[in-house]
């Protein structure tokens, strides 16, 4: 899957030694494929792909995480997020943001260095179950740019975030393609593709933390238990240009 995500990122990279073809997260994707970057609300508007797209006022970011005074408890007595809390969470990434993707190989040199940007928004609630949030990812490549549309959601019976990657234009897939867990101590999401999408003995996982003003997805990609390629996107926020 990607972030990120990309989470978001969502939801690529070349040079994989195995055949991907039935992955439906490619976990090294073929050229010109973006992996996913770190990773829409109550009223929306058509873009021009047919893609519901949030309004101005509702797009605008929300302050950073507060505990929820009301939690469950997990089977290990940790107090998990209750849905507002995941809502707040969520909120962190609305917006709009740009930045830089660096993927390297096992030994640091870098592969590829390309601009990305993402376009974050709150899905409005009563179409989905429960708080989510929808990522449009662009990665710009010598032949053009790509897209990808991720969305996350938060679960709090189970306290995670599930995540799903689609195409532009795609509808959103039944099952997710990976899933996060959130660390209240540093901020930080923790995610991991489902094997499901992933060839046997692989693994892609990665860390992204979001503030008011940066947004980090770092994702590692290993087959069995070795090192494959690294993923590095930085993004910052886009602040809407002052008016004369």
């Amino acid at each position: 899957m990607n972030s990120h995500l990309p989470l978001m990122l969502m939801l690529l990279l070349t040079g994989c030694e195995q055949d991907q073809d039935a992955a439906e997260i490619a976990p090294h994707p073929k050229p010109g494929n973006p992996v996913p970057g770190p990773e829409r609300a109550s009223e929306n508007i058509a873009d021009e792909e047919g893609e519901e797209m949030l309004d101005d006022e509702a797009s605008n970011p929300v302050p950073g995480p507060e505990r929820a005074s009301e939690n469950v408890a997990d089977e290990e007595g940790e107090e998990m997020l209750d849905d507002e809390a995941g809502r707040r969470l969520l909120a962190q990434a609305v917006g709009d943001w740009e930045g830089r993707g660096v993927e390297r190989g096992p030994d640091g040199t870098i592969r590829t260095d390309r601009p990305i940007r993402s376009k974050v928004h709150r899905v409005k609630e009563g179409d989905a179950a429960g708080p989510m949030i929808e990522v449009r990812h662009t990665e710009t490549l010598p032949e053009g740019d790509q897209v990808l549309i991720f969305t996350k959601r938060y679960v709090a019976e189970e306290g995670i975030f599930v995540l799903t990657r689609r195409a532009p234009g795609e509808p959103i897939p039944k099952e997710p393609g990976a899933i996060e867990t959130y660390d209240r101590d540093t901020n930080t999401f923790h995610g991991v593709v489902s094997k499901k999408e992933v060839p046997a003995g692989a693994s892609w996982t990665w860390e992204s933390t979001v503030s008011e003003e940066t947004w980090t997805y770092s994702a590692t990609y290993k087959e069995n238990g070795v090192l494959r390629w690294t993923r590095v996107d930085t993004f910052e926020r886009i602040k809407p240009k002052a008016v004369d």
